[in-house]
């Protein structure tokens, strides 16, 4: 049998599963295909790298390379796998088609947690064709039931957002205490728990901001509006700024936005990956703002001892600050 038909009955008996049409030994060979890749911790696997497609790819003919007997009759199935799961196979096999089957997409009966590791990046398809590029040390969660009547989803971290339009199923970030609501956009979000801020950059579309369910900040902001909200004084600041040059570590760029000396520690953390210890608590309210291309790291950390009049130094595998 061919690669090319192999994933052909591929697709078909994992679509057979989802519309729950398999005979009882394909549920079987399904599940146990499905109880071999997963944890006991039940967490639903996200395929998003190319080596991650192919591995996965091989796994599953391998696993399905075999003869299946005659349709049986169908019994009540022993092991419940979430539908996000088997729906991110067909996606790693090429089916992306059958989320949109009469213009309806599978809902994940769990939340399903992202995860993008320090010093990564993660790109993720939602069920709804939604596209999120998560920067490091991110967590995105996808709620129960997403796109049943709202598409929620919890940020934190930082996250730019390309929205399937759909004007009957608002899509909500909750990322800290705002609430970011819209129906078909791009846009950035910063709201890692330990900044001083969560800041909100519109590229194309409306977005709408609030704080907490009640409280709305901005009823409408456009295209390359921000939105600061800091989170001890709870004021917020709506600006015209350059949003690219906000989201510009999608192309592996680094920008300090206006930061004080503690963010600047903690995003050059994100952006290497590795521990930075701020050693002298002076000049802390000082902010700055600085654009990187493709310095080094040392080019890095030298133009910021000469920006911030501090010592910015990398050793032992962390970098420190005096």
């Amino acid at each position: 049998m061919s690669e090319n038909q192999e994933q052909q009955r591929a697709k078909a008996l994992l679509k057979k599963y989802l519309l729950k049409q398999c005979n009882a030994r394909e549920q079987e060979i399904v599940e146990a295909w499905y109880t071999g890749l997963v944890s006991q911790q039940d967490a639903v696997p996200v395929f998003t790298g190319k080596k991650e497609r192919f591995a996965v790819r091989r796994s599953i003919h391998k696993t399905l390379k075999v003869a299946l007997p005659p349709p049986a009759k169908a019994r009540i199935l022993r092991l419940y796998i979430p539908y996000a799961a088997v729906s991110a196979l067909l996606l790693v096999l090429g089916a992306s088609w059958y989320f949109y089957s009469s213009g309806a997409f599978i809902m994940p009966r769990k939340e399903i947690l992202v995860l993008s590791p320090a010093g990564s990046r993660k790109e993720v398809t939602l069920a709804d064709g939604t596209v999120v590029l998560m920067n490091s040390q991110t967590t995105l969660k996808v709620s129960a039931g997403f796109g049943e009547k709202l598409r929620e989803v919890s940020l934190e971290g930082e996250a730019f957002f390309k929205v399937t339009k759909n004007p009957e199923k608002p899509f909500v970030i909750h990322s800290g205490r705002l609430n970011t609501r819209v129906l078909g956009t791009s846009f950035n979000i910063s709201a890692y728990p330990e900044m001083e801020r969560i800041k909100v950059s519109v590229s194309t579309g409306k977005v709408q901001v609030s704080e907490g369910k009640d409280h709305l900040l901005a009823a409408g902001m456009l295209a390359d509006q921000t939105l600061s909200f800091y989170k001890k004084t709870g004021k917020h600041e709506i600006k015209t700024e350059n949003t690219e040059l906000i989201a510009s570590w999608r192309s592996h760029k680094l920008y300090i936005d206006n930061a004080s000396i503690e963010d600047i520690a903690r995003q050059l953390e994100h952006y290497y990956g590795v521990e930075a210890e701020l050693l002298k608590s002076t000049n802390l309210k000082n902010k700055y703002t600085i654009r990187f291309n493709n310095e080094s790291m040392k080019g890095v950390l030298d133009i910021l001892s000469a920006l911030t009049r501090r010592k910015f130094s990398f050793q032992h595998g962390k970098i420190t600050i005096k």
